[in-house]
Formats: structure tokens, sequence, C-alpha cells
């Protein structure tokens, strides 16, 4: 059976509009075909990278935890679950994302650029935002298809809700229209 890997970074827990949309999408997923490996890394359990992760010559630490990085090399699809915060998102998908980018599992260096060794074919982004967006303040967007491209992964897609702020009375028919259109399978 194949394995769907979803990070959930829905820091508000299950009062998240982010994870409201998540959930519509992981509903579509034929759980015939794949099972559904479900990370929630808002614990804050994920530590950053500091000073005391690597050796005086820069090389990184044998005791740090490899299983994030080989789960995710290891997935077959990823789906990654995070609201917009301050044009990206919360601190913890960027501490859970450090321990995925390890060189010689999730990509590698040659010298003809980086290669990258992840097995998904697809990573998946979700989130919501309270205000509507310009293309320049999609930075979430483009961190992730970037990392997409040095991971190997083919296919990079995001699906958001916006504007759910600018009038609060409007935000959850803004969010049931983006269910709606996932469950059709029309995003």
């Amino acid at each position: 059976m194949k394995k769907l890997l979803f990070i959930n970074a829905c820091v508000r827990g299950e009062s998240s509009r982010t994870l409201r949309l998540a959930n519509a999408f992981l509903d579509t997923v034929n759980r015939n075909e794949y099972e559904i490996i479900h990370r929630d890394i808002t614990e804050g359990k994920t530590m950053f990278l500091t000073k005391a992760s690597f050796l005086p010559n820069g090389e990184t630490k044998r005791d740090i935890d490899p299983s994030p990085a080989l789960e995710f090399a290891n997935a077959d699809k990823i789906v990654i679950a995070a609201p917009y915060w301050e044009f990206l998102f919360p601190a913890v998908l960027s501490a859970y994302m450090e321990r995925v980018s390890v060189p010689g599992i999730t990509f590698m260096y040659t010298e003809n650029g980086s290669k990258g060794l992840c097995k998904a074919d697809s990573l998946t982004y979700i989130y919501t935002a309270g205000d509507n967006l310009k293309h320049e303040d999609r930075l979430c967007e483009k961190y992730f298809e970037k990392l997409s491209k040095l991971y190997g992964i083919e296919s990079f897609s995001s699906i958001s809700a916006e504007g759910l702020d600018i009038d609060p009375s409007k935000a959850q028919e803004i969010v049931d229209n983006i269910c709606t259109k996932i469950k059709e399978k029309r995003i």
C-alpha cells in the first residue's frame, strides 16, 4: 500500500480553518490505495537546529534523529497544512522542514547541482489566509515549490482559502465553498 504523509502544522487544533480544508482533501484520498500517516507537529517537540546540533567541523551530530527525513523521503505523496502567518507559516513547520532537509536522505549534491532523493510524486500545500493575497505575497507557496524541486518531487500544488478575516461573517462560507470544490475535485 502507498503512503500519504500528512504534515499537520495547524496550531489552532480542531478550530483551525486550515485543518478543515486539509480534512476535506484527505476525505478524497482512496484509502484502499493509500495509508495516511498523520504527523501532528503542533506540539513543539521538533527542535530547531542550533549551534549544539553540529560538531566543531560543521558536520551534523550523529545523535540527531533522521526519522522525519526518512519518513518524508519514503512517502508516495505529501500533504502539508499550515496557516498563512507573516508571509510564510508557523515556526514549528520551519523547524520540521529543517529536520527533513538532510543531504543524503531527501536530496544530495552532485557536480551538476542538487538531486532530489524523495519518492513522492506530489506535494500539496494547504493554507488559509485572513487577507486576499497578491502574487508576491505567496512566499509560502514559493518556499514549498522550491523545496519540492530540491527533493525531486515533480508535482507541486497548493489549495488556499483567502480573505477570511476581511469580513469574519463570510469566513465560514468561504471555507465551505473551498471544501466543496475539493470534494468535487475541482481543485
